[in-house]
């Protein structure tokens, strides 16, 4: 299953940049998490990084990005975490002005996130450590996008498909889902 899925995202990642064109979008923005399970309260976050949109109408676009955020355990204080994604995208192009100084874009695809980093020093629980974060965790993505000139503006959805947390039992059921902000440019070659 995961080699007929590589596959396909290559055969897509190829015909789409043998006929058309590649920009690269360095970008920041902000996060909003939330995890499913009611003991644990999200706080706002904040990530950088940069993709490669390739293709015009319909287009795949593969990045990687830095994210931290601060994930509040009731009655037992701050988590402070940070992950690296590899989100891949696939997107339509809705609508564009001729001159391409204005589009509208929708999007969807998988997330791959690595544990990066935690900061338990405001936990007063010594039941949850570094050893409980999954180290890697998949997630799906669904937005859209605004293009301006070389602005762009994507907000979306990512929703988790696996723990973030286990091994613990103060947390059992813990996928983390987010609103995503990002805003950043596009460099067009």
């Amino acid at each position: 299953m995961k080699q007929s899925f590589f596959t396909l995202l290559f055969a897509l990642l190829m015909a789409a940049s043998a006929t058309s064109q590649i920009s690269l979008r360095p970008q920041v923005g902000v996060n909003v998490p939330s995890v499913t399970s009611d003991d644990i309260k999200g706080n706002l976050g904040f990530q950088f990084g940069a993709d490669l949109q390739i293709g015009e109408s319909f287009y795949v676009q593969p990045g990687v990005n830095f994210q931290t955020g601060k994930l509040t355990l009731e009655g037992a204080g701050d988590m402070n975490l940070s992950r690296i994604n590899i989100p891949v995208m696939v997107g339509f192009a809705l609508g564009e002005a001729e001159d391409a100084s204005f589009g509208f874009r929708v999007f969807a695809g998988p997330n791959l996130a690595f544990h990066a980093d935690e900061n338990l020093d405001d936990l007063s629980v010594s039941d949850i450590t570094g050893d409980n974060f999954k180290s890697a965790v998949f997630s799906g993505q669904v937005g859209a996008g605004l293009d301006i000139s070389v602005l762009f503006i994507d907000v979306a959805y990512q929703f988790g498909l696996s723990n973030y947390i286990e091994g613990t039992n103060r947390v059992e059921d813990s996928k983390k889902h987010m609103f995503l902000a990002n805003a950043g440019i596009r460099i067009g070659f």
